[in-house]
């Protein structure tokens, strides 16, 4: 149910860019699609209290390897633009990028030492292209964007003491979606079996969560006091991905 949205656009962007292509001129293709991407997490976590609110920001740079699988549609306008679009699978290699985050906060300034952990897992995405032939070598070049939901897992420590709490870890219920916006170039190389190529730039919102906690109450005389802790994940970052397939 949670791919629903983005085979919407995937049948949306299919039925704007494909009108008016020539059978003939647009083959269906499929191809598999290692990619490497440099991904750069910001974390920040929230902390609501009587006392007031303190926030904490964090940030960490990893790799994630992906391996997908493409199935696309491409065809020439009649003034020779290659036009198409097409959807992916993604599986993750579950590259874990961490980052740990000093003490630092406004307000209680409560918020401390803590390490955070962001991990991509599978997801599902759309693209559309535009791009021509370049005739001097026989080569095809073109803009691409597009758009990818992520299955993600996330969790954030608190090491430093709060109260009585102490140490704990929170994570979201569900595996997290993390949407994410992608642009970027590439150039296909003739063949047989063509040999595509593509950098691209990637960006995604922020993922969000809550949780509620509660100091211990036989440490008070008075009802206990809860507390919100809210979190929030974002990542950008590069990626070079070399496809290999029909069409």
């Amino acid at each position: 149910m949670q791919q629903q949205p983005v085979l919407c656009l995937a049948a949306a962007a299919l039925s704007i860019l494909l009108p008016g292509l020539a059978s003939s001129q647009a083959p269906v293709y499929v191809r598999i699609t290692p990619e490497i991407n440099i991904l750069r997490v910001k974390h920040t976590k929230v902390l609501t209290e009587l006392a007031g609110e303190s926030t904490g920001t964090g940030t960490g740079i990893g790799g994630d390897f992906v391996a997908s699988i493409a199935i696309g549609h491409l065809g020439a306008t009649e003034r020779g633009l290659l036009v198409g679009a097409e959807l992916q699978a993604l599986i993750s290699s579950r590259q874990t990028i961490s980052g740990m985050m000093e003490p630092q906060g406004s307000g209680a300034g409560r918020v401390g030492l803590g390490r955070w952990e962001f991990e991509n897992k599978v997801g599902v995405g759309v693209s559309g292209f535009v791009g021509r032939k370049l005739r001097s070598r026989d080569l095809s070049s073109y803009l691409v964007a597009g758009l990818r939901r992520w299955s993600t897992e996330l969790a954030s420590v608190q090491f430093s003491g709060f109260g009585a709490i102490g140490e704990f870890t929170d994570r979201p219920d569900d595996d997290a979606a993390r949407w994410s916006l992608t642009v970027g170039v590439g150039i296909t190389l003739p063949g047989e079996r063509p040999i595509d190529i593509r950098l691209r730039y990637e960006r995604s919102g922020s993922t969000s969560f809550s949780k509620l906690r509660t100091f211990d109450p036989e440490s008070q005389e008075v009802d206990p006091e809860t507390v919100t802790w809210d979190y929030s994940f974002s990542a950008s970052g590069i990626g070079l991905q070399i496809g290999f397939g029909t069409g």
